[in-house]
Protein backbone atom coordinates (compact mmCIF):
# COMPACT_ATOMS: atom_id res chain seq x y z
CA UNK A 1 0.00 0.00 0.00
CA UNK A 2 1.39 3.21 -0.71
CA UNK A 3 1.46 6.13 1.61
CA UNK A 4 2.21 9.21 -0.52
CA UNK A 5 0.21 11.98 0.32
CA UNK A 6 2.20 14.48 -1.91
CA UNK A 7 -0.13 17.21 -3.01
CA UNK A 8 1.53 20.65 -3.94
CA UNK A 9 5.37 21.55 -4.64
CA UNK A 10 6.72 24.46 -2.32
CA UNK A 11 8.07 27.76 -4.27
CA UNK A 12 11.43 29.31 -3.87
CA UNK A 13 9.95 32.43 -1.84
CA UNK A 14 11.28 35.57 -1.88
CA UNK A 15 15.23 37.16 -0.27
CA UNK A 16 12.99 38.96 2.49
CA UNK A 17 12.94 36.18 5.46
CA UNK A 18 14.68 36.81 8.47
CA UNK A 19 16.64 34.46 10.99
CA UNK A 20 16.21 34.55 14.81
CA UNK A 21 13.47 34.79 17.11
CA UNK A 22 12.06 37.72 19.02
CA UNK A 23 10.14 36.56 21.95
CA UNK A 24 8.97 33.76 23.58
CA UNK A 25 5.33 33.25 24.84
CA UNK A 26 4.68 30.54 27.69
CA UNK A 27 1.12 30.21 28.93
CA UNK A 28 0.36 30.39 32.94
CA UNK A 29 -2.51 27.81 32.42
CA UNK A 30 -2.11 24.61 29.78
CA UNK A 31 -3.68 24.39 26.40
CA UNK A 32 -5.95 22.15 26.16
CA UNK A 33 -7.39 22.78 22.91
CA UNK A 34 -6.87 24.97 19.71
CA UNK A 35 -9.00 25.63 16.22
CA UNK A 36 -7.69 26.39 13.11
CA UNK A 37 -8.18 28.65 10.31
CA UNK A 38 -9.10 27.54 6.60
CA UNK A 39 -5.56 27.98 6.04
CA UNK A 40 -4.35 25.76 8.31
CA UNK A 41 -3.22 29.03 11.41
CA UNK A 42 -4.20 28.44 15.06
CA UNK A 43 -6.55 30.94 15.22
CA UNK A 44 -8.05 30.69 18.61
CA UNK A 45 -6.87 28.60 22.15
CA UNK A 46 -8.76 27.03 24.78
CA UNK A 47 -8.73 27.83 27.90
CA UNK A 48 -7.92 31.74 26.53
CA UNK A 49 -4.24 31.91 27.73
CA UNK A 50 -2.58 34.70 29.54
CA UNK A 51 0.66 35.08 28.27
CA UNK A 52 4.47 35.42 29.80
CA UNK A 53 6.52 36.64 27.70
CA UNK A 54 10.45 36.45 27.33
CA UNK A 55 12.06 38.93 25.95
CA UNK A 56 14.95 37.28 23.74
CA UNK A 57 18.48 39.24 22.88
CA UNK A 58 19.08 39.97 18.96
CA UNK A 59 21.07 37.07 18.17
CA UNK A 60 20.74 34.86 20.82
CA UNK A 61 17.80 32.73 20.40
CA UNK A 62 16.53 30.34 17.61
CA UNK A 63 13.51 27.67 16.69
CA UNK A 64 14.31 24.33 15.26
CA UNK A 65 12.16 21.68 14.18
CA UNK A 66 13.97 17.92 14.16
CA UNK A 67 12.00 15.01 12.25
CA UNK A 68 12.16 12.04 13.82
CA UNK A 69 11.53 9.33 11.41
CA UNK A 70 11.92 5.62 12.10
CA UNK A 71 11.12 3.50 8.86
CA UNK A 72 10.81 0.13 9.98
CA UNK A 73 7.92 0.90 13.10
CA UNK A 74 6.08 3.78 10.58
CA UNK A 75 6.79 6.18 13.09
CA UNK A 76 7.14 10.12 12.31
CA UNK A 77 7.79 12.93 15.40
CA UNK A 78 8.51 16.23 15.32
CA UNK A 79 10.92 17.66 18.10
CA UNK A 80 10.46 21.53 18.43
CA UNK A 81 13.22 23.27 20.47
CA UNK A 82 13.82 26.79 21.27
CA UNK A 83 16.67 28.13 22.57
CA UNK A 84 17.32 31.81 24.29
CA UNK A 85 19.81 33.35 26.49
CA UNK A 86 19.12 35.01 29.66
CA UNK A 87 21.63 38.03 29.93
CA UNK A 88 21.51 38.49 33.81
CA UNK A 89 22.77 36.62 36.62
CA UNK A 90 20.62 37.16 39.55
CA UNK A 91 18.23 35.54 41.64
CA UNK A 92 15.25 36.54 40.42
CA UNK A 93 16.04 35.10 36.74
CA UNK A 94 17.31 31.91 38.80
CA UNK A 95 14.11 31.76 40.40
CA UNK A 96 11.79 31.58 37.00
CA UNK A 97 14.67 29.34 35.66
CA UNK A 98 13.36 26.95 38.52
CA UNK A 99 9.81 27.54 37.90
CA UNK A 100 10.38 26.36 34.40
CA UNK A 101 12.38 23.23 35.26
CA UNK A 102 9.56 21.93 37.51
CA UNK A 103 6.81 22.61 34.77
CA UNK A 104 5.72 19.70 32.62
CA UNK A 105 3.16 21.07 30.82
CA UNK A 106 3.98 24.34 29.30
CA UNK A 107 1.79 25.97 26.30
CA UNK A 108 4.57 28.12 24.58
CA UNK A 109 4.54 30.02 21.27
CA UNK A 110 7.94 31.84 19.43
CA UNK A 111 7.43 34.84 18.12
CA UNK A 112 9.60 34.84 15.06
CA UNK A 113 11.82 37.68 13.44
CA UNK A 114 10.09 37.69 10.25
CA UNK A 115 6.95 38.47 12.80
CA UNK A 116 5.52 34.77 12.10
CA UNK A 117 4.49 32.88 15.67
CA UNK A 118 5.09 28.82 16.01
CA UNK A 119 4.22 26.37 18.17
CA UNK A 120 6.27 24.55 20.92
CA UNK A 121 4.56 21.57 22.33
CA UNK A 122 1.01 22.17 21.33
CA UNK A 123 -0.08 18.91 21.73
CA UNK A 124 1.80 17.44 24.62
CA UNK A 125 3.16 20.39 26.09
CA UNK A 126 6.80 21.02 26.55
CA UNK A 127 9.03 21.29 29.06
CA UNK A 128 12.44 22.55 30.25
CA UNK A 129 15.17 19.99 28.61
CA UNK A 130 18.16 21.68 29.20
CA UNK A 131 20.15 24.61 30.00
CA UNK A 132 23.40 26.26 31.44
CA UNK A 133 24.41 29.33 33.53
CA UNK A 134 27.51 30.75 33.81
CA UNK A 135 29.32 34.13 34.73
CA UNK A 136 31.46 33.61 31.80
CA UNK A 137 35.06 34.57 31.71
CA UNK A 138 35.98 38.13 29.70
CA UNK A 139 34.04 41.33 30.04
CA UNK A 140 32.33 40.43 26.81
CA UNK A 141 31.11 37.30 27.77
CA UNK A 142 27.88 35.93 28.97
CA UNK A 143 26.78 36.07 32.66
CA UNK A 144 23.60 34.07 32.86
CA UNK A 145 22.03 31.72 31.54
CA UNK A 146 21.06 29.45 28.08
CA UNK A 147 17.95 27.26 28.12
CA UNK A 148 16.19 25.13 26.10
CA UNK A 149 12.46 24.20 26.07
CA UNK A 150 11.63 21.39 24.14
CA UNK A 151 8.15 19.47 23.39
CA UNK A 152 7.79 16.31 21.38
CA UNK A 153 4.96 16.33 18.66
CA UNK A 154 3.00 13.70 16.41
CA UNK A 155 2.42 17.09 14.32
CA UNK A 156 5.00 19.73 12.82
CA UNK A 157 4.76 23.18 14.60
CA UNK A 158 1.48 25.12 14.17
CA UNK A 159 1.64 28.89 12.62
CA UNK A 160 -0.42 31.16 15.19
CA UNK A 161 -1.81 34.13 13.70
CA UNK A 162 -0.19 36.94 15.54
CA UNK A 163 -4.10 38.28 16.73
CA UNK A 164 -4.33 35.87 19.39
CA UNK A 165 -1.08 36.30 21.53
CA UNK A 166 -2.61 39.08 23.72
CA UNK A 167 -3.48 39.18 27.35
CA UNK A 168 0.73 39.24 27.89
CA UNK A 169 1.15 40.05 31.62
CA UNK A 170 4.77 40.92 32.30
CA UNK A 171 8.24 40.32 30.93
CA UNK A 172 9.46 37.79 32.55
CA UNK A 173 13.20 38.43 32.31
CA UNK A 174 13.76 42.49 32.36
CA UNK A 175 14.57 44.67 35.46
CA UNK A 176 13.81 48.55 35.52
CA UNK A 177 17.04 50.86 35.62
CA UNK A 178 17.35 50.81 39.26
CA UNK A 179 17.71 47.07 39.71
CA UNK A 180 14.41 46.53 41.17
CA UNK A 181 12.76 43.28 40.11
CA UNK A 182 9.16 42.83 37.84
CA UNK A 183 5.86 42.27 40.75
Amino acid sequence: MSCSNITQGISKGCNNNLGGIRNIYISTNPITGYVLSGSGQIRTFSPTPTWLEIEADQGTGNFTETYEINQSGSIIAFKQSVTFQINDLSAYNQQRIKELAESTNLGVVVEMNNGKFFTVGIERGAYLETGSTGSGTGYGDLSGSTITITGMEKISSLEVLPSIIQNVRVALWTTSSDGAQPP
